[in-house]
């Protein structure tokens, strides 16, 4: 799969090596006039007006307000690093809703001119809507984009991408005792399966972001219609990651598709041996997360600030430890979370499938529901 013309794996692995973040611990002190600017703690690539965005955002309210689709813990360690950073910041909060809420939300601010969320947190479906609708939000060049190929962090005008999560498979080994490496490794055990007791735990396609996610890996990899053909007659749909996880570790399921790894690997983790998962070797999908600043804000040079930060090498260390797949190279490891570089090092450059920040015609998406859905009444 391409991803914005090039392919992703190649792009973050070509990413020069990154610059540190520690130069950047002390950019949010209140200086006394005597002491040297905010600017001299900067990295070198930052430009010499950086210290009046601070400034600016001194003057502004100390409070900011995200719309996304992850909850408080996810964001709870971005949150508490950037404050830390920026001690004239006090609040941060973070309102939970699915990326289509979060852009209906966008749109309504916008036409009313309401100031409500400051940052939205965008996913490839709705990024290519406000590729062509710019007038949401706010035009903002973050400096740490020159530390990341071009093609990786600004998928869509004016929108960051921070994050790219793989979706893997969980399996029971009580059930199935067999390593399981792909989603063909799977099909062939569910395949020799006598009992016909196996049941297998599928993301529902009624979700935009499963939709989206199994469309691009059949569309890149459609080959692996095959193992789906086997896979989807034995599987229920569920609407979340977490369903999927409880019925896996009851041994409802025997294996799960389509599961956040955030959930699955620390779950496996904790496991006394009980769950595996892998990323599938025949094809990985993996969903970005972007982030953009409201046109409608009322605190812009606090927006700029966060959009900097998590991009900047603390702030992915932080968004890792958080629960999620940073994207920027270097960093320490995390427990129970794998970052890009990690998880994806040990698969070919074909089985990475990126979701691209493109919208699907109704057209095909009528086609490959009745695909699905066809496999699934068996």
């Amino acid at each position: 799969m391409y991803f914005s013309g090039f392919k992703c794996n190649q792009d973050i692995r070509s990413m020069a090596r990154q610059t540190s973040g520690a130069a950047l611990l002390a950019l949010g002190l209140a200086l006394a006039p005597q002491q040297s600017t905010a600017q001299d703690n900067l990295p070198s690539y930052y430009p010499s007006s950086y210290s009046d965005l601070i400034e600016a955002a001194k003057q502004e309210d100390g409070k900011l307000v995200i719309y996304s689709s992850y909850d408080q813990p996810r964001w709870n360690p971005v949150f508490e690093a950037f404050m830390e950073r920026y001690p004239f910041v006090s609040s941060v909060k973070n309102l939970d809703m699915e990326g289509e809420q979060v852009y209906e939300k966008l749109r309504a601010e916008s036409s009313r001119g309401i100031a409500g969320g400051d940052i939205v947190e965008i996913q490839p479906s709705v990024g290519a809507l406000l590729r062509d609708q710019q007038d949401l939000i706010l035009a903002y060049d973050s400096v740490e984009a020159s530390q990341y190929n071009e093609n990786i962090i600004e998928p869509y005008e004016n929108g960051y991408q921070y994050t790219i999560t793989p979706v893997i498979i969980g399996y029971n080994k009580a059930i199935l005792p067999e390593d399981i490496n792909s989603l063909s490794d799977l099909a062939k055990q569910i395949a020799e399966d006598t009992s016909g007791d196996l049941m297998v735990g599928v993301r529902d396609i009624k979700s935009a972001y499963a939709f989206t996610g199994y469309y691009s890996l059949l569309d890149a990899r459609p080959e692996l219609w095959d193992a789906f053909e086997v896979i989807l007659p034995k599987s229920r749909p569920e609407g979340s990651s977490g369903s999927m996880l409880t019925k896996l570790q009851t041994g409802e399921y025997a294996a799960t598709v389509y599961i956040s790894s955030a959930t699955m690997i620390s779950a496996a983790d904790k496991s006394s041996g009980l769950l595996g998962y892998t990323a599938p070797q025949d094809g990985t999908s993996f969903q970005g997360g972007a982030v953009s600043i409201a046109s409608s804000t009322k605190r812009p040079a606090t927006a700029k600030l966060f959009i900097d930060f998590m991009l900047s090498q603390d702030g992915q260390q932080a968004i890792l430890e958080g629960g999620r797949t940073a994207i920027r190279k270097g960093l320490e490891p995390a427990s129970g979370m794998v970052s890009f570089e990690e998880i994806s090092q040990d698969l070919s450059d074909d089985a990475v499938v990126t979701v691209p920040y493109e919208t699907i015609t109704e057209a095909d998406k009528e086609a490959f529901a009745v695909r699905w859905n066809s496999l699934r009444d068996q």
